[in-house]
């Protein structure tokens, strides 16, 4: 790959302008977020403060990409397989386990002492 040391930034290209520099990783978790975002089921606002929430959490993947771009590689790789993963368990529960937009129902178990 093209990370030399995870404990600096992921470097794949420099520029002689700004930004002087491209880290891949800050973008792909970027762009990783937005997909996750986009695959989540989102209830419609009932009220102003929850509208005001879900734009704000829409914008989120964005900045948390500007504030992140020059953070370790080992962070941002960490932080990128997560989100991978996260939207790998979405695809599979919403595929295999929900059916026909019911969750199942939770097993409680109850334990019974025979005296």
């Amino acid at each position: 790959m093209w990370i030399k040391d995870l404990s600096q930034a992921d470097r794949l290209a420099s520029f002689s302008f700004f930004p002087q520099e491209l880290n891949l990783l800050p973008i792909i978790y970027a762009v990783l977020q937005l997909l996750m975002m986009k695959i989540s089921p989102q209830a419609k606002p009932t009220d102003p403060q929850q509208e005001m929430q879900q734009k704000m959490m829409a914008y989120m993947p964005l900045v948390f990409s500007v504030m992140l771009y020059r953070m370790a590689a080992g962070l941002m790789l960490y932080f990128a397989a997560s989100a991978v993963f996260g939207i790998i368990e979405s695809w599979y529960i919403r595929k295999f386990l929900i059916k026909d937009g019911h969750a199942p129902a939770p097993v409680l178990a109850t334990a019974t002492a025979k005296k």
